[in-house]
């Protein structure tokens, strides 16, 4: 697994296109160990390729996994609830530096508030 830091942040976003049109499949939250698994399926990845009026989106599984959960918050979630544009991000929190990830910078379906964000494509 990859860690997100703040030098390699803008570069993930970037590759995995902001999430736009993806969405969550799974969330795992392990609260003993405060750690949360996401499973998300990336419509956008990498250099899209445009094969006659048609862009190849190079779709991939990816598994977010938080650490040191310092908070969560999640609604129901149905299945036509795509992700436009997630926030990634440090923020301050209760005077800490932390990682947050959220679906949307204003009103997401799911955020997490952690000290450490881990990921992996998977099959």
């Amino acid at each position: 697994m990859k860690k997100l830091s703040k030098e390699n942040i803008d570069k993930f976003l970037q590759y995995y296109h902001d999430f736009h049109d993806s969405y969550i499949v799974n969330i795992y939250y392990d609260i003993v160990n405060s750690k949360i698994d996401l499973i998300l399926d990336v419509v956008w990845s990498g250099d899209p390729i445009l094969n006659g009026k048609i862009y190849e989106t190079n779709e991939v599984h990816l598994k977010l996994v938080c650490y040191g959960v310092c908070k969560y918050m999640g609604k129901n979630i149905s299945s036509w609830e795509y992700i436009n544009q997630c926030f990634l991000d440090y923020i301050n929190f209760e005077g800490e530096k932390k990682l947050c990830f959220a679906t949307a910078k204003n009103n997401p379906l799911v955020y997490v508030v952690c000290d450490v964000i881990e990921y992996e494509e998977v099959a």
